[in-house]
C-alpha cells in the first residue's frame, strides 16, 4: 500500500488516472465459475459496466476468484460517461463515505473514485445474480470488499501483471500457466484488437519480447522484489 497512508485493502479510493491490481474472492467454499459460459459471462459483464471507466491492462480468472490489473480513466473521462448512465445523479453510500475520508482533495476526484465503485458494486451484483440463479442458490457470492493495491511503479507494475498471469502455477502447480484459457496472457500476445491496453501493457514491458521474457524469467525478479505478491 502507499507509504504512511491510512487507505487499506479494501476501503483505498479508486482514483482517476492511479493503476490498481484488485483481486477478490468467492465467498465461503465456493466457486466463482462452474462452466466455460461463466467464465465469458463474467468478463461481458465487466465490459458492460467498467470498459468505459477504466483501462483494462491484465486478468487472470480462477475457479474461486479473480485479478486484474486496471488503469482508472480519468476524471474527465468518468463524470463524462457518468453523465449518461446517472442522469439524476448518483445516490449510494460509498458516495458520503468517500467524501469523509480527506477534503484537501478535488471533489471531482472522489466524485469519480465513486463512481467507479458504483460501477464495480453494479457489475458483481449483476454476475451473482445470474449464477445465484443457475446453481439455485442464495446469499452473497463474493467476499465482502474487493481487494485492492495502489501500482506505483513500472517494477511494480510488470511484477504484478506476471504474477496474475502466472496464477494458474502458483495455485495449481500448473506448468503450461501460458495456455490458460482465462487470462489475458494468450491475448496480449495477439495481433488482433481486444478491450485490453496491450500498447501501452507492453510498452512498460519494452516491447513484446520483453513482456515475453520477463513472464519467462518471473523468479528471478521475484527473489529481488516480490512485494506484489499477496496472501489469498
Amino acid at each position: 500500500m502507499i507509504s504512511n497512508s491510512s487507505y487499506t485493502e479494501s476501503n483505498h479510493p479508486l482514483f482517476p488516472n492511479m493503476y490498481f491490481h484488485l483481486y477478490n474472492h468467492a465467498n465461503g467454499e465456493h466457486n466463482l465459475y462452474f462452466s466455460p459460459k461463466n467464465y465469458k459471462h463474467f468478463l461481458r459483464r465487466f465490459d458492460k459496466y467498467l470498459y468505459e471507466y477504466v483501462h483494462f491492462h491484465a486478468f487472470c480468472l480462477m475457479p474461486n476468484h479473480f485479478h486484474f490489473l486496471v488503469e482508472i480513466k480519468s476524471t474527465k473521462e468518468i463524470l463524462a460517461k457518468a453523465k449518461i448512465d446517472y442522469p439524476h445523479g448518483l445516490n449510494h453510500k460509498e458516495h458520503k463515505s468517500l467524501l469523509e475520508i480527506q477534503r484537501f482533495l478535488d471533489l471531482d476526484d472522489f466524485e469519480a473514485a465513486a463512481i467507479v465503485s458504483e460501477r464495480f458494486r453494479l457489475f458483481f451484483m449483476s454476475y451473482a445474480k445470474g449464477i445465484n440463479k443457475q446453481e439455485e442458490r442464495e446469499g452473497s457470492l463474493f467476499r465482502k470488499y474487493m481487494r485492492r493495491r495502489p501500482i506505483l511503479t513500472d517494477a511494480y507494475f510488470k511484477g504484478c501483471t506476471a504474477y496474475i498471469h502466472r496464477n494458474p502455477k502458483h495455485h495449481f502447480g500448473i506448468e503450461e500457466w501460458r495456455q490458460w484459457e482465462w487470462s489475458s496472457f494468450k491475448r496480449i500476445l495477439l495481433k488482433e484488437a481486444t478491450h485490453l491496453c496491450k500498447e501501452r501493457t507492453l510498452e512498460i514491458f519494452g516491447g513484446l519480447l520483453g513482456f515475453i521474457s520477463y513472464h519467462d524469467n518471473y523468479d528471478k525478479y521475484k527473489d529481488e522484489e516480490g512485494n506484489w505478491e499477496i496472501e489469498e
